[in-house]
């Protein structure tokens, strides 16, 4: 990969922006910590972004991964283990364990009945959070967590940085794998996966899985930066800020999460000391975002589209053993990708994929 093309990828991009923001807040003398939290709810903005912005599941209570780590950390690095990491590795393991246990169940639903199974699974949470207050501390929470092997602010802004670039690199990758297109796949036309042979549900719950886990590391990451853990992080008013900071900065696009965590952490800094309810602007702001997103949207997402759904389809199509043609399995895939939806580009797309999945390369 040459350079100017390094310099685009959206990994690179998020990387520079994210050490612009560090620089500056250096330069200035303002506080690291904003610059930090802020490289945490981009982590916690593309863990969601798996089910949200790929397998097309729209969680109103993922929260539930991101509070219940921050006290998995905490309790973890006070009575468990010796140190930050091993505290992480705690947190993540217990969110993934707790991803497939509800989303096992979760997923049984779909669509609002999902957001708001989601929805209850956080209360639910929170509200453990408050009573068991031997383990949790209850509405004081836990405090005085300690950070033995980072204890300067610039070297867990660091470590925070390196692990989120690391993850979001995993994520693009993930997401250009033959399991990522499906995920588009399954998010594009749940049924049309199914009826080519994929396992929808156990696909939803891997993209559940994975989605938990990371969430459950900028948790984790969270509960080092404050110090401490709380049950406000489980609570009604904040289990959708990622969700509404993915909508800022765009649901479908891989740079989505940096630009909305940016414009969340920035309005909560400031307006929360003029207005008590200021998460109350949102709705002003996300309508004001969906009406520009057009101009503004191409800028913002450095060439980082949604794919078309025809495009989608050929990648799950090619994920696939391949069929030899004239197959009752490369009848039904051709059948499928003819039945096209109502947009004429998806098919103009069909019919691309319809002639590349007979092309004679696929004859093998």
């Amino acid at each position: 990969m040459t350079w100017p093309n390094a310099l685009r990828h959206p990994v690179v991009l998020i990387g520079l922006v994210l050490a612009a923001l560090t620089l500056h807040a250096l330069a200035v003398g303002s506080h690291l910590s904003i610059v930090t939290e802020i490289v945490i709810y981009v982590l916690y903005g593309a863990g969601l972004n798996v089910m949200l912005g790929y397998t097309g599941l729209v969680p109103f209570g993922a929260s539930v991964f991101f509070g219940i780590a921050t006290y998995v950390a905490a309790v973890g690095i006070q009575r468990l283990v010796g140190n930050e990491v091993e505290a992480l590795v705690l947190g993540v393991v217990v969110s993934v364990l707790l991803g497939l246990a509800l989303g096992a169940l979760v997923l049984l639903r779909r669509g609002l009945y999902f957001s708001l199974l989601t929805l209850a699974c956080s209360q639910i949470a929170f509200e453990a959070a408050l009573k068991w207050s031997d383990v949790t501390g209850g509405e004081n929470g836990l405090q005085n967590v300690p950070r033995p092997l980072f204890g300067d602010p610039r070297a867990f802004h660091l470590v925070c940085l390196v692990l989120t670039i690391l993850v979001l690199w995993g994520l693009w990758r993930l997401a250009h794998s033959p399991l990522g297109r499906i995920f588009q796949a399954i998010r594009e036309n749940e049924e049309r996966a199914r009826s080519l042979g994929y396992d929808v549900y156990r696909l939803k719950l891997c993209s559940f899985t994975i989605s938990g886990g990371v969430i459950g590391l900028a948790g984790g990451l969270l509960a080092f930066l404050v110090q401490g853990a709380y049950a406000n992080n489980l609570s009604w008013q904040h289990a959708a800020d990622a969700l509404l900071a993915n909508v800022l900065g765009g649901i479908h696009h891989f740079m989505g999460p940096l630009w909305g965590a940016i414009v969340f952490i920035l309005l909560q800094d400031y307006l929360s000391a003029i207005i008590e309810n200021w998460w109350l602007l949102y709705r002003e702001l996300v309508a004001s975002v969906r009406a520009h997103r057009d101009r503004v949207g191409p800028v913002l997402t450095a060439g980082v589209a949604r794919p078309r759904s025809a495009f989608v389809l050929a990648s799950a199509l090619h994920a696939r053993q391949r069929r030899p043609p004239g197959s009752a399995e490369a009848n039904h895939a051709v059948r499928c990708c003819r039945r096209g939806g109502g947009h004429p580009h998806t098919r103009a797309g069909n019919t691309k994929v319809v002639a590349a999945f007979r092309s004679p390369g696929n004859r093998q």
